[in-house]
């Protein structure tokens, strides 16, 4: 017998041996086999009902699934981070038109330059309105998210938003009563911004990636501005005029809500273009409330009863006091104190707010990436960097004298930049169960 005929029986007895398969089909079939086991754990972990996990399984599989390892993750963090700074945008566009609008009853002149504009009274009772309207929906607005998803609640809220902007500009010259109407109706859209945030990055980000999740969807009061004031300023000071920042970010904000809603869904494990693979990724290590729809209901009463919760909470009042006083009134700081053009405002408001981005970003990647130090190190390391200098910055600009603009756009710049480090700070707060799994407390 030659040698050929010799290899031809052998293969042929060890394909018997593998019941007909030749080597390359065994070794495909161990992989299968051991991908089994992986969807299994999965299974195990999100509940041995869950007719979820059972749909991810390769024998159900077609042919032509997406890539093994897919990116959804990052998609649906991209669109959320858009959707989140078109609502934010459609707030901030005022902080820089009541610049170049006239007030209720007041026509602007033939040249579009002389004009009265809100008084005092009025400009505090329009900004407030806004935090007004989201202080009364917030409680409501979370528990709606927790019974029907962040999905559908968050696209009312885009939709809210997109017609209550649109119709600023017929309503504000005839009724202050109704612009203030529709400025409270921003606050509710708005109060769904920060619960969706917490949404997004428990079911959608790994354990690994919290951090920078949570750093890249906060980011979207620094976008917002960083878009909404040089192009305010254009427009503002174009033919279009004025109404055409309302129109321009209403029209923007209903088409990023309109893709959000065929984008997302409330769990990975419902996404079509998830694969098996990423799945594996998001759901490892979690616990069985951080990965099922059915979580336990949100400990109220431990919370309240948390020492370390209050610091939280006041790290964050003061977080937000300070950054809502930049956002607010920077354009009108750079505008009458350090005298720049209404045209050069915009651009100047938007800087540091983009340097605000950039230090974000860097703060959350960072925070994740340092293992030599405990979390609860870090995070009072990022809050004092993100409170402490930004404080300390914010006091010298109450001595920067009227034109003084390199001097007080500096100061603003680095006192906005500091408070990015709160990506690694109190927005990144875990709570460890009994055993040792991380469970995200959406507060």
């Amino acid at each position: 017998m030659s040698t050929r005929e010799e290899n031809d029986k052998q293969r042929e007895d060890k394909m018997k041996e593998n019941g007909g398969k030749t080597n390359m089909e065994v070794k495909v079939h161990k992989q299968e086999q051991k991908k089994d086991d992986e969807i299994e754990k999965v299974e195990f972990s999100l509940g041995s009902n869950s007719h979820i996990a059972q749909s991810k399984r390769p024998s159900d599989a077609s042919d032509d699934e997406p890539s093994e390892r897919s990116w959804t993750r990052y998609a649906i963090l991209s669109c959320s981070i858009i959707c989140l700074s078109s609502l934010m945008a459609n707030i901030v566009c005022f902080n820089f038109t009541v610049l170049c609008m006239p007030a209720t009853y007041e026509s602007l002149s033939l040249n579009h330059t002389q004009y009265t504009g809100y008084n005092k009274n009025d400009r505090t009772l329009l900004f407030s309105a806004v935090a007004v309207g989201a202080l009364f929906a917030v409680v409501p607005v979370s528990l709606l998210i927790s019974k029907y998803g962040s999905r559908k609640v968050f696209f009312m809220s885009g939709m809210i938003s997109s017609f209550a902007t649109a119709a600023i500009p017929f309503v504000s010259p005839y009724s202050l009563n109704m612009f203030l109407a529709l400025r409270f109706i921003q606050g509710i859209a708005f109060a769904s911004c920060l619960p969706t945030v917490g949404a997004v990055t428990a079911s959608w980000a790994s354990l690994r990636q919290h951090g920078l999740f949570m750093a890249c969807l906060t980011t979207f009061g620094q976008l917002s501005s960083v878009f909404s004031m040089p192009v305010s300023g254009e427009l503002c000071t174009s033919s279009l005029g004025w109404e055409s920042v309302y129109y321009l970010h209403a029209i923007i904000c209903f088409i990023t809500f309109i893709g959000w809603v065929f984008l997302y869904t409330d769990l990975p494990e419902y996404h079509p273009m998830v694969s098996k693979t990423e799945l594996l990724e998001i759901t490892a290590g979690k616990s069985l409330e951080a990965t099922s729809k059915d979580a336990q209901s949100i400990p109220y009463l431990k919370i309240l009863l948390t020492p370390s919760i209050w610091g939280v909470w006041i790290g964050g009042l003061g977080d937000f006091v300070a950054v809502n006083l930049i956002h607010t009134f920077s354009p009108l700081y750079i505008r009458t104190i350090l005298q720049y053009s209404v045209h050069h405002t915009g651009f100047a408001a938007a800087l540091p707010v983009l340097i605000q981005f950039i230090v974000k970003i860097f703060a959350g990647h960072s925070s994740d990436s340092i293992r030599s130090v405990s979390e609860t190190t870090k995070l009072r390391l990022y809050n004092t960097l993100a409170l402490g200098a930004s404080g300390a910055f914010l006091c010298a600009c109450a001595f920067v004298q009227r034109g003084q603009g390199t001097l007080g756009l500096t100061l603003i710049t680095l006192a906005t930049a500091m408070f990015g480090f709160n990506g690694g700070g109190f927005n990144k707060v875990k709570s460890y169960d009994t055993v040792g799994n991380i469970v995200n407390h959406r507060f």
